[in-house]
């Protein structure tokens, strides 16, 4: 029996997606699982070869990007769906928020509106601060250690929120709606 192309597109969430669905030998067993970079990686000429795996594709797994993503480099989830063969089954996934995990992580910006990311998306908004204005390191201790900082109630509900808000599009939701009727 011939398997089938699955193709997962999505940031670096989508990695261990594949990692994960790799183990399942019942889908192992019908498709072969293919993932590139994240998409904020992909060069134009990577998505180029990915508009033409799609062309093969029977199930494409992915999360819903928006059609303007990257000036619209051609990774929406509208462009990726009309390029598809007849025959497809698409299956969207959450792009998680960890603003509830982690309120102090935050995306910095170059000059260019470019995300700085040598060897991490994310940056530690206090300790930037401390550094950006020269503050000394018990202040800078003191500080990281106020409740101020890590408000965790007020980021909880706010990524629940966020996480409902992005769950409306999906095919399957996560435990999020669960949780959230926990409190």
């Amino acid at each position: 029996m011939t398997k089938q192309k699955a193709i997962i597109i999505g940031n670096c969430q989508a990695n261990v997606l594949c990692r994960v669905l790799n183990h399942s030998k019942n889908l192992t067993n019908l498709f072969d699982i293919e993932i590139g970079q994240p998409v904020h990686l992909l060069a134009s000429s990577e998505v180029k070869v990915i508009h033409e795996n799609l062309n093969t594709c029977s199930l494409l797994i992915t999360q819903r990007i928006s059609e303007n993503y990257r000036n619209s480099i051609g990774l929406g989830f509208d462009d990726l769906k009309r390029r598809m063969q007849k025959d497809f089954q698409i299956i969207t996934f959450l792009s998680a928020y960890w603003k509830g995990y982690n309120p102090e992580l935050c995306y910095l910006y170059d000059g260019n509106n470019k995300n700085i990311s040598d060897c991490f998306d994310y940056h530690h908004a206090v300790i930037f601060t401390a550094y950006t204005q020269s503050m000394p390191k018990e202040k800078t201790v003191k500080l990281l250690n106020s409740e101020q900082v890590y408000n965790f109630l007020a980021s909880s509900e706010q990524s629940f929120q966020e996480l409902q808000e992005r769950e409306k599009a999906l095919d399957t939701l996560s435990s999020t709606q669960f949780l959230y009727q926990l409190k």
